[in-house]
């Protein structure tokens, strides 16, 4: 799912059918002077009207708003879930299984659930090394379901949507295993632009642009076009860095060695050899790091010194999903939200408190209102949901450009760009919709968060900021209660930061005693895991630290090891770096030596790979650690 912005949406969507705004409007039967204020962002239509414009577009509405409620249960879609999890994850007997399932299933008819099935079709046939003259024709069945036009020269300069941009990626692998690399790439670079023309935010697109980029490294590579080869690896490693939690990153740190050793810079491959090595050893994929190391000492020429490492007793990956909630049958997104609300034993005051009014709530539980994003992201999460699995949201230009502006917050702060977060800031209080309730809340937790980092020693200060931004929609807030509250993420976050603040100024067992309840309020309420690790990654590794310094540090351990089966399990490589460096830290300070020194090299080559996106700080106290401790200086 996604959120959209919804006037480009509809003017893109408008262009690849090649029409003019007139056009569209004889389509939809009557006059309208406001289309083209909607396609600009100055309107956000109602929902008789979206669907309107949509129906007159061929669009299905609901799988616009909400997939899967247009005639498929809930647990349709989460069985949907499962097989692309399998698929990605190449798991060929689990793939057959929940295939099957799906297969047996009642068809609801609509072209757009057509197309899911045929695609996931034809990666499985991809999975059992089917004849790829018998995967191209499944494709092309499933991109003509949508794509009216579709001949040898698509996708072509067009916004994709729906299932066409995983289509149109499987017929370029199919021609590239047939010699067509030629074909596959120019498929792969219009399927690239078709996704950039996507409206909607970066974090939905990356997702799906980072196999594209895999993909165009390898074909480019092949026809030795290596300064282009280049370019796309580097753009999957920022992708993999940033947005995709690390995964593929130890891949593509070897492709990147392989092209710039043709390109006569083996000297530059060095660490990346390093890092590549270090990421599978703490993904727990022991046999490709030692694939890398006799791929650095063969090809290159590097004897890699791995400080004990390959000994390290870590638990080899095993794949698996991100959980989701109890399947819910309904038929509205009103209907959904009521019957999770019950199933969560929460009234509507419980649930409404600080986000809307219990009469909106009811409203919007009704259907009597359209919920917006700004009131349905936190009663979604309060519920313990991930509200991106559920429905995609609508936005003005400036409710749209506000969500960028907010994200982009959140990565200069990650790398302590303190400058360009407050102007961002000040120019996000200056939306309306973040004047009052949750969106407030957010700003108020921004600007601590800015104050914290600019005033290390003032903690008293910073506790009573937080303090009044979780009063914002928590006005009875009291830290005995934790375990109980319904959260959403930025409650979440507050609490969080407090009990950092708190350990930070030397309340060690205060500071315990609050990220001990948060993890419990965790662990019972959210059942949409994705959504909890948002959280959850950051909280452990701050819990760890809380227990190291109180001197517990196999309960530190204990913390640690459990936040690195969820991670390592889920492909989450970019929350391990901090995890091997608390690990190395507690062993140090235990006097096992051999192992501290190990944890601290992979912390150190992990925290480089992630140097761009989380700041050197990680790398640095790693670093320092080693040579002060061991008198090794690693590099």
């Amino acid at each position: 799912m996604a959120i959209l912005y919804t006037g480009e949406m509809i003017a893109k969507l408008r262009k690849r059918k090649q029409w003019q705004q007139e056009r569209l409007l004889d389509e939809m039967r009557y006059y309208s002077p406001s289309l083209h204020r909607l396609e600009k962002g100055e309107l956000l239509p109602r929902e008789d009207a979206l669907k309107t414009v949509l129906n007159a577009l061929e669009v299905p509405m609901q799988e616009m708003i909400c997939p899967h409620l247009d005639d498929q249960p809930m647990n349709v879609y989460t069985l949907r879930y499962k097989l692309m999890q399998a698929l990605d994850n190449k798991d060929r007997s689990e793939a057959e299984g929940l295939f099957d399932e799906l297969s047996a299933l009642k068809n609801s008819g609509s072209n757009v659930n057509r197309q899911f099935y045929l695609s996931q079709k034809a990666r499985l046939l991809e999975l059992q090394k089917q004849p790829d003259d018998v995967i191209i024709s499944v494709v092309i069945e499933g991109i003509k379901l949508t794509y009216n036009n579709f001949n040898e020269n698509s996708p072509g300069d067009m916004v994709l949507v729906f299932e066409e941009p995983g289509l149109f990626h499987t017929l370029a692998r199919c021609y590239a295993r047939i010699g067509r690399v030629r074909e596959a790439i120019r498929i792969i670079e219009d399927t690239y632009k078709g996704l950039q023309y996507q409206p909607i935010g970066e974090r939905e697109r990356d997702l799906q642009t980072l196999p594209l980029l895999i993909s165009l490294t390898n074909y480019y590579y092949y026809e030795k076009d290596y300064i282009k080869s280049l370019k796309s690896c580097e753009l999957g490693l920022q992708l993999s860095a940033s947005s995709y939690l690390g995964k593929s990153t130890p891949e593509l740190l070897c492709m990147k060695a392989d092209i710039l050793s043709v390109t006569k810079r083996k000297n530059e491959c060095n660490k990346l050899l390093k890092m590549a090595y270090a990421g599978y050893i703490l993904m727990g994929e022991k046999h490709r790091a030692i694939e890398v190391l006799n791929k650095a000492k063969l090809e290159f020429g590097v004897e890699i010194d791995t400080y004990g490492t390959e000994s390290l007793d870590i638990q080899p990956i095993q794949r698996s999903y991100y959980v989701q909630g109890e399947a819910i049958a309904c038929k509205t997104i009103g209907e959904m939200i009521r019957t999770m609300r019950k199933q969560a034993n929460l009234s509507l005051k419980d649930l409404s408190q600080g986000i809307c009014s219990i009469a909106n709530l009811g409203k919007i539980e009704n259907d009597e209102i359209q919920g917006h994003i700004h009131y349905l992201e936190p009663i979604l999460q309060r519920l313990g949901r991930d509200p991106l699995l559920y429905c995609n949201f609508f936005l003005s230009k400036n409710d749209f450009d506000a969500r960028e502006l907010r994200d982009s917050i959140h990565f200069n702060l990650s790398q302590r760009k303190i400058d360009e977060a407050t102007v961002q800031l000040e120019k996000l209080k200056s939306y309306k919709a973040y004047k009052n309730k949750a969106n407030h809340q957010f700003i108020k937790r921004v600007e601590t968060e800015i104050f914290a980092l600019s005033n290390n020693e003032s903690h008293n200060e910073t506790q009573k900021l937080l303090l009044e931004a979780i009063a914002i929609t928590i006005p009875d807030f009291n830290e005995k209660n934790i375990e109980v509250y319904p959260l959403s993420l930025d409650e979440s976050i507050i609490i969080s930061e407090l009990a950092a603040s708190f350990m930070e100024s030397g309340e060690l067992k205060r500071a315990e005693k609050i990220y001990e309840s948060l993890v419990i309020n965790l662990n019972a309420r959210y059942v949409d895991e994705f959504e909890k690790a948002r959280i959850y990654d950051p909280l452990l590794a701050n819990y760890s630290t809380c227990l190291g310094r109180m001197n517990k540090r196999y309960e530190a351990l204990e913390v640690i090891e459990e936040a690195e089966r969820f991670n390592r399990n889920r492909g989450r490589l970019s929350s391990l770096d901090l995890l091997a460096g608390n690990k190395g830290y507690n062993y140090m300070k235990l006097g096992d030596r051999d192992k501290s020194l190990s944890y601290l090299v992979l912390a150190y080559y992990c925290y480089s790979i992630f140097i761009d996106y989380e700041g050197d700080i990680g790398a640095q106290v790693s670093h320092s650690l080693i040579k002060e401790n061991f008198d090794v200086n690693i590099n």
